[in-house]
């Protein structure tokens, strides 16, 4: 299928790639990566369908890997539109690989504007990668742009508070020093019962749950 977007000389170059992916292929067609590359090619000329299969191919070829599964998963939630195949292929991608960032990001994104609105499911995945992934600062953004946008106020004043503690600290320690965090607040261990205190509490909560060394 033709591709508009793509000028005449770069469906040249990629159509030359593609040939010479399908002959590496003719010679070993258990080539993981090749299947991958093939479909990779093959989505960006517009033949979603034999992406699909290519990356198909792949994730039956290695099922205990993610690349394959996250491909798919975007496949279906941008291009061949069935929401319920791009969840189920992002979800196996995160089994399996449990610490890639961008596929709990793309879920996220499916659940927000496409597929189960209005249920917890889109803070349930983003609270799933910060739990696996502690240092992954843009999830924990992504989370207190969801609690903002959905007018959880409270909520996302304390995720922001908490995700801007967490990266001093990572900066710190990328310096090769030991972080002393400290988020500053007028009441004396509780001694007052305030909205803005109870918010430094939170924040200091979830700080401490997501990253118990500090």
């Amino acid at each position: 299928p033709e591709t508009p977007s793509l000028s005449a000389e770069a469906r040249v170059v990629l159509l030359a790639h593609l040939s010479k992916t399908i002959a590496k292929l003719r010679a070993n067609a258990l080539s993981y990566g090749d299947w991958i590359e093939l479909g990779a090619a093959r989505q960006v000329l517009g033949d979603y369908e034999g992406a699909a299969q290519a990356w198909s191919y792949a994730a039956a070829l290695s099922p205990s890997t993610g690349v394959a599964y996250a491909n798919l998963g975007y496949l279906y939630a941008h291009y061949l539109t069935d929401y319920a195949k791009a969840e189920a292929n992002y979800l196996k991608g995160i089994a399996n690989d449990p610490r890639a960032v961008n596929t709990y990001r793309n879920i996220f994104e499916l659940y927000v504007y496409s597929y189960k609105q209005g249920t917890s499911a889109a803070e349930d995945i983003l609270k799933k990668g910060i739990a696996k992934l502690p240092d992954a600062l843009d999830l924990k953004i992504l989370l207190a742009r969801y609690y903002r946008d959905g007018g959880r106020t409270a909520e996302a004043r304390t995720a922001y508070d908490a995700a801007i503690a967490s990266a001093t600290a990572q900066f710190v320690w990328r310096l090769g020093s030991e972080p002393r965090v400290a988020l500053l607040s007028f009441s004396n261990f509780g001694s007052v019962k305030h909205p803005a205190a109870e918010k430094v509490r939170r924040a200091v909560a979830l700080l401490h749950e997501r990253e118990p060394a500090l």
